[in-house]
């Protein structure tokens, strides 16, 4: 049997991206955590979901990893971190479409109600021909292509099995303060490197987007909020009323205070801020910071990487595994 590899992530993670800004487009390349299974032979399990904040990414992590009896059976869990601002939260069940569609692969019947994780991992492999899809039920929204296992497992079967269901989130936490939300990013960050390492379970993490750098300079519309018209001049968050430079160097510290606690060879661009000597992976891996100056994002109204943009952060990851298991 294949070793698992585990991820999660916000929209540079989710392998349901759909691009706001351009909504025909076709953005079903693999993702990351897809090409990274691939190259290690392991069977990928990718919980990444838009919009998500760090207390989602860490919970879903946390949860799956619970849930597999076998701590042996995981290969590799990596954690791509999302902006320390997010507001998620989980309420009960997941309700709609998804909770509602079973599959049937090879005689296995895969029942509505909550999955074992154990029969996820006799799967060997997702990508089987396609089997008999609902009427209506398309992959990636309203594209005319149908379902495969593998999407239907992705967006139904592993995530209820995970217990990454029922999970919503706003773009801003109503409470606290950046320097309250930065500080409880890094908790997170530290708990999954103990679980990971109490359970003796290879892994690995990055920023995988700034963490705090936005709030502080003021919020931009989001590309759905940009495709509606909506300005930074009228954008709901477009102005930040403390003092930027003060709390920044107040971050800085922050980050600092955890530089002796973070395993800095098992956390990509540690200590995520270039003013301190790291970087978030988009800003390392994908080029310039302006996007219209870098050929790896999908467009200068979308700077969610294309097609080469996620082979790169792919191969990051590729390379520093290589580079721990030398």
């Amino acid at each position: 049997m294949k070793k698992i590899l585990i991820a999660s992530g916000c929209s540079y993670t989710d392998n349901q991206f759909r691009s706001a800004a351009h909504p025909e487009m076709d953005t079903s390349w693999p993702k990351w955590p897809e090409i990274v299974a691939k190259e290690l032979d392991m069977t990928c399990i990718n919980l990444g979901r838009s919009g998500a904040g760090n207390e989602y990414i860490y919970s879903s992590l946390h949860d799956i990893i619970l849930r597999v009896k076998d701590k042996s059976q995981i290969g590799l869990v990596i954690a791509g971190w999302s902006q320390c601002f997010r507001h998620d939260f989980q309420m009960g069940a997941m309700r709609g479409a998804n909770e509602k569609m079973g599959f049937e692969s090879h005689g296995l019947h895969f029942k509505k109600a909550t999955p074992n994780i154990d029969r996820l991992l006799e799967i060997e492999d997702y990508r089987q021909p396609q089997f008999n899809v609902p009427e209506g039920a398309y992959n990636n929204g309203d594209m005319e292509k149908p379902m495969t296992i593998h999407d239907r497992l992705d967006e139904t079967f592993i995530k209820k099995a995970a217990g990454a269901t029922g999970w919503g989130n706003n773009r801003v936490n109503t409470k606290g303060d950046i320097l309250g939300w930065v500080r409880k990013s890094l908790r997170t960050y530290m708990d999954f490197q103990t679980l990971c390492e109490y359970n003796n379970i290879p892994y690995m993490q990055t920023q995988m987007i700034p963490m705090y750098i936005d709030y502080l300079r003021g919020l931009m519309p989001t590309e759905q909020e940009a495709a509606m018209g909506i300005t930074y001049e009228d954008g709901p968050n477009n102005s930040y009323d403390g003092n930027e430079k003060e709390d920044e160097q107040n971050i800085l510290k922050i980050i600092l205070e955890y530089d002796g606690l973070i395993n800095h060879d098992k956390f990509l661009g540690w200590p995520i801020s270039r003013k301190i000597g790291g970087s978030p992976m988009n800003f390392k891996v994908l080029g310039a910071a302006v996007k219209s100056e870098s050929p790896n994002y999908i467009s200068q109204e979308d700077g969610h990487p294309n097609k080469v943009g996620q082979e790169l952060i792919a191969k990051s990851f590729l390379e520093k595994y290589e580079i721990l298991n030398s």
